[in-house]
């Protein structure tokens, strides 16, 4: 029981990766956090596991993955945030004027 509840490559000292990790992903939003959990994971165990280089490269997949996460969530601010000025400045019509040709 002891490899499935305390396995060694999760364990340093006094400190476990699984305490880490919910220390590390305290105020990031669901995916984001469970990609910085699995950066921390690999790289955690990577001197101790057994293959060092598929670890640390599965850690930067995860990274680069929250990379692009990231640059999208960026993006799609962006994205809203102009939509809403250009909303913000289009001139309002009424529904009863709908369908009327411009006389400019």
């Amino acid at each position: 029981m002891e490899k499935v509840n305390h396995p060694s490559h999760y364990t340093r000292g006094n400190i476990e990766t699984i305490e880490i990790i919910k220390e590390l992903t305290n105020g990031y939003a669901g995916f984001e956090g469970l990609l910085v959990g699995n950066i921390t994971k690999y790289i955690s165990r990577a001197n101790f596991k057994g293959n060092k280089l598929q670890d640390l490269k599965k850690a930067q997949w995860y990274f680069n993955r929250l990379v692009k996460e990231v640059e999208n969530g960026i993006q799609r601010q962006e994205t809203k945030r102009v939509s809403t000025k250009l909303q913000e400045a289009a001139p309002r019509t009424s529904q009863k004027d709908w369908g009327k040709k411009s006389t400019s």
